[in-house]
């Protein structure tokens, strides 16, 4: 909830020196931070305790949180008062104006809504607002446009972790996905999560799959999150390239997590590999009904554009090897893949990206 100043110990020069060594390489300067909640430690918190929800019987609604190396006690913005979103309109003036940030991700926005709220917070019974008169999702609402308009219009915002429909409108991107992390289980997942929400992709604004994670326990140093499946990474080579193809074909935000210093080269290679690839104007996954029976069942085939160009992905997401007959595709032999594997084909045929969809889905 401390926004408008950064720790003591960030560098010598602080924030405005990182910025100003990320601008001199032609950069975009970015920040991520959660929007929503603050901590019950902040100073933010001793000043202006009104600016935060609290329960039915005038408590303050308190989430205690063991982060391994730190003990949060999360508390939740109250955006139905005037004096909260004054609040976060400075913060990001001055993140903005003053610092040079031009990338905004603003995170845990669910927190912004009663029920999530309410869920990580069982003992109460209730939420008593400022304003008591408008719901949650107008209240998040408020913090939205409070947020875009502070941002102004030449800034990217990018929403994450959040419910979608109140979100429409004020950002640019959105993760649409689950956290990602260095477990295998986690890609045939997220691949449904976000691909299913393919519709929105390019549309209603610009979908985030989430970080690239390639690392395995060998590829970590001391300094990896210790936070439970963050650490200890288990992928696989074949395992972490699935990963690397799935964000060739998905999304517009492309964004490193592992430790690059600390990536084997052939791990290294993937994060450039995706860095390089066009990001495609449309996705669609073509066995869309096929799938989806649990969490883990991903999409097998995704077709994606950049322009004119044609791309198709194809996942074999279970343990034994797999054959795709895909003649309407071009291939006149089946494309075999082992377990754990997937390949990207380039399209050299003729037709048009809405045909091919057609063709390949009536297959």
């Amino acid at each position: 909830g401390d926004y408008q100043s950064v720790r003591p110990n960030l560098l010598p020069g602080g924030i405005k020196e990182i910025i100003s060594r990320v601008t001199s390489e032609g950069k975009i300067p970015g920040i991520h931070f959660d929007g929503f909640r603050g901590d019950e430690n902040s100073e933010i918190y001793k000043a202006h305790p009104e600016y935060f929800l609290h329960d039915l019987d005038g408590k303050l609604i308190v989430e205690v949180n063991n982060k391994g190396d730190k003990v949060m006690r999360y508390i939740y913005f109250d955006y139905s008062h005037p004096g909260a979103r004054a609040h976060i309109a400075d913060c990001i003036k001055n993140m903005k104006d003053n610092w040079g940030i031009r990338y905004f991700k603003v995170d845990f926005m669910r927190y912004g809504l009663k029920n999530d709220t309410l869920a990580k917070n069982k003992k109460a019974k209730g939420i008593k607002a400022f304003d008591p008169t408008i719901t949650s999702v107008e209240r998040f609402r408020l913090a939205m446009k409070t947020m875009r308009e502070a941002m102004e219009p030449d800034t990217y915002f990018l929403g994450c972790s959040a419910v979608f429909g109140p979100c429409i409108g004020f950002v640019d991107g959105m993760r649409t996905g689950g956290d990602i992390h260095p477990r295998y289980g986690a890609f045939p997942e997220r691949s449904l999560a976000n691909l299913g929400n393919f519709y929105l992709n390019g549309k209603v604004w610009n979908g985030d799959a989430d970080y690239l994670v390639y690392r395995e326990a060998a590829d970590e140093d001391a300094t990896v999150s210790q936070e439970d499946v963050k650490h200890g990474g288990s992928l696989t080579l074949n395992e972490a390239h699935m990963w690397a193809d799935f964000n060739k074909l998905y999304g517009t935000a492309r964004l490193s997590s592992d430790n690059l210093m600390t990536l084997r080269p052939d791990r290294q290679a993937l994060v450039k590999e995706v860095f390089q690839y066009p990001a495609m104007d449309e996705t669609v996954p073509l066995d869309l009904w096929q799938h989806g029976k649990n969490k883990g069942d991903g999409f097998d085939l995704v077709l994606a554009r950049k322009g004119e160009e044609i791309y198709l992905g194809v996942f074999n997401w279970g343990d034994k090897p797999k054959e795709y007959a895909l003649q309407a595709f071009g291939k006149a032999q089946p494309v075999k893949l082992d377990g754990r594997h997937s390949v990207i084909l380039k399209y050299d045929g003729k037709d048009s990206f809405a045909q091919l969809c057609a063709k390949m889905k009536s297959n």
